[in-house]
């Protein structure tokens, strides 16, 4: 039997508009109210063309158009900062290649076309108990919000209809947004990349439960090479080496990695926080599944245990629609030519990628001052 303190999710009404170009069914779990009887039924069907213009405006045009929303923000966006806090990244889509230094992070500028959209978020009203999964990107991020999702709402829900954008809103994404995030009801599972000072104030006063997950900075610059190839609104087009110069140098979205990590380890003993590692979680799977759980106030049978981590392992996620990220294609979002969202998952793939002279600086300008902090990677396989 499965008890847990953090209720489940109060099942959302869910708005479901199929496309018939691309025979997708987009479901939006954002406060549309659907009847629940016949006659309800009976009466959307009659909806207005006008209304049903509007809904389909509401639900299938930010699935699909987010992309291009961000390819129209470059050109006005660069005006708002100064121009020392801009870098253009190199081998990138001249749209989405420039990124804004902001309080010692550097951020896709069509994701913060403005400042005032990071005071927004640190502004953001945090309830006792949001549960928030953060990381750098590439670090384990869907593995972790995946056994959080099977923990809260237990593990018969492969047909929720929700894929996993829909279940952990991306706090610092443009849609749905922080309005529609907050309208969604309690516990609010949620997903952010940020660093710690610029996420919601909340968290540094104990409000909301984050679970933060850390990998090796060596597969974690693999796997962002292979992202950064595939995302089509990037195309980026260099080699490894010059992506490994960014990586180390910082200059990719949410860098410095270090940083990112160090200010997470420094509040590791917060009440509020529980800070994973990646590789951790591949050798002792179990342990760490009932570590969140506890975290979360949940308490877990050593059967609903086991089937977590069978429903969390790496080649059952990469086959489940709902997580696997494969909506993208629809959207347009992947480079077909390019690795699919979820690669390979494994420890070690660095080993296939650095050369002995970048293994040298990667470890004197990332690894080496988080071992001074006490904080030491496994980063071979066991």
């Amino acid at each position: 039997m499965r008890h847990c303190v953090v209720s489940a999710p109060v099942e959302s009404s869910l708005c479901t508009i199929r496309c018939r170009k691309s025979s997708t069914m987009f479901t939006s779990r954002y406060q549309y109210s659907t009847g629940n009887n016949q006659s309800d039924r009976s009466s959307a069907t009659g909806i207005s063309f006008a209304a049903y213009s509007l809904l389909l405006a509401a639900v299938f045009v930010p699935a699909v158009g987010v992309m291009f929303y961000y390819r129209r923000q470059w050109r006005n966006s660069l005006k708002n900062y100064e121009a020392e806090n801009i870098y253009q990244t190199p081998f990138v889509d001249s749209k989405t290649r420039a990124l804004v230094q902001h309080q010692g992070s550097w951020f896709p500028v069509v994701m913060f076309p403005r400042l005032q959209r990071f005071e927004q978020i640190r502004r953001f009203t945090l309830r006792s108990d949001d549960i928030l999964i953060v990381s750098f990107p590439k670090s384990g991020t869907t593995w972790l919000q995946q056994i959080v999702w099977l923990i809260v709402n237990g593990t018969n829900t492969e047909n929720d209809g929700l894929n996993m954008e829909q279940r952990f809103p991306y706090i610092e994404y443009e849609y749905p947004g922080l309005n529609e995030i907050e309208k969604l009801k309690s516990p609010r599972l949620l997903k952010s990349h940020l660093p710690y000072n610029c996420l919601p104030a909340g968290i540094e006063t104990g409000h909301g439960k984050v679970i933060y997950i850390a990998r090796n900075a060596k597969d974690v610059c693999v796997s962002y090479y292979h992202f950064y190839r595939m995302m089509s609104m990037v195309k980026y087009h260099g080699n490894f080496a010059d992506f490994c110069r960014l990586f180390i140098s910082g200059r990719v979205a949410y860098g410095p990695w270090q940083d990112h990590i160090a200010d997470f380890w420094d509040h590791r003993s917060d009440r509020n926080i529980l800070f994973l590692n990646y590789e951790d979680l591949h050798q002792q799977p179990e342990v760490w599944v009932k570590q969140v759980a506890e975290f979360l106030g949940c308490s877990l049978t050593a059967e609903e245990t086991a089937e977590i981590v069978r429903q969390t392992c790496f080649d059952v996620m990469k086959r489940d629609s709902s997580v696997n990220y494969s909506w993208w294609d629809e959207l347009g979002m992947r480079v077909a030519s390019e690795s699919q969202f979820m690669r390979k998952g494994i420890v070690g793939d660095w080993m296939n990628y650095f050369t002995a002279e970048m293994e040298a600086e990667i470890y004197e300008c990332c690894i080496k001052p988080l071992q001074r902090q006490g904080l030491v990677f496994t980063d071979r396989p066991h």
